[in-house]
């Protein structure tokens, strides 16, 4: 299918309004703004902070109602997607690379809704482009069709650190970074401790399900785009297959640690999954735990 202007609108338009109605009050609640003027009372939700209720008003009416306060919204909103060769791997689910595409306008939906600025950073082994903090839902269409353009060019591998001393650089307050990739293979780059301290950081982790379940016989082909080599494995083995998930699964166990050790949160995504929903079952989640008492 040829993907012209008018369909990627559709697109848009559509990922736009879900996450518009299922993330935008959860983003408020957990992204503060700075103002602190009174505008006026509203019926209660799940995402106000019971602090907040009227209690006059919800006496005289029979059920809550909360305060709700203006803000000065202006939280930098920076999305990173990494377009090296393996984001353009799909087997069982969408290609990462397309998955991207939809996270970046999730995020960028609901951040632009609540006033904050968007900017897109595609990288690689180093920076491909670069587009500044803006606000206005062109914005959105921006993100989507570059990330699109850079589908299966170059075979180009990962490289954080070029990423890291570019927002270190450009990053100048203090932000929302998301960096989207599949972080093969599984490893962390210390060095975003100096982006984790100044910023909220979080790494949205993609990956196709097959390649942590593979099929349990036969030959299966594996592709490292990133090397440009194929490797059989013959599955039917079970010693070949146990050596295989169980490096696949440590490996990812000491990603996880080692990221979520540090302070910085992790979304983790399989791309035969729904993205708005794997984001709003997160932030959701996230929102009940800051409010338990420590």
């Amino acid at each position: 299918m040829i993907i012209n202007d008018r369909i990627l609108n559709r697109i848009i338009i559509e990922l736009k309004k879900k996450s518009e109605s299922e993330l935008s009050g959860v983003y408020k609640s957990l992204f503060k703004g700075e103002g602190i003027e009174f505008d006026n009372i509203r019926e209660y939700t799940f995402f106000d902070e019971y602090k907040n209720i009227e209690w006059n008003t919800s006496s005289r009416m029979g059920k809550l109602f909360v305060k709700e306060y203006k803000e000065e919204r202006n939280i930098p909103v920076y999305i990173a997607v990494d377009i090296s060769s393996s984001m353009n791997v799909g087997i069982k689910g969408k290609e990462k690379i397309d998955y991207a595409a939809e996270i970046s306008t999730i995020l960028g939906a609901i951040a632009l809704k609540n006033g904050d600025p968007v900017s897109l950073t595609l990288f690689s082994s180093d920076i491909e482009n670069f587009l500044p903090p803006l606000r206005g839902d062109k914005r959105l269409f921006s993100n989507y069709t570059l990330i699109l353009k850079n589908k299966n060019q170059e075979k180009k591998k990962t490289d954080f650190l070029p990423l890291i001393e570019f927002y270190l650089n450009v990053v100048k307050r203090r932000s929302l970074i998301f960096v989207v990739s599949d972080f093969l293979p599984f490893y962390f780059e210390n060095k975003f401790l100096g982006l984790s301290k100044k910023n909220n950081l979080f790494f949205i982790m993609l990956r196709d399900p097959v390649e942590e379940n593979p099929p349990e016989s036969g030959i299966f082909n594996f592709f490292d785009p990133e090397s440009y080599m194929f490797k059989s494995v013959d599955f039917s083995d079970r010693e070949a297959l146990y050596t295989y998930k169980n490096t696949y699964n440590t490996m990812l166990s000491r990603f996880k640690k080692s990221v979520l050790s540090k302070g910085i949160e992790l979304i983790d995504l399989y791309t035969d999954s729904d993205p708005l929903k794997g984001i709003s079952s997160y932030f959701t989640k996230k929102v009940l735990k800051d409010r338990k008492p420590k």
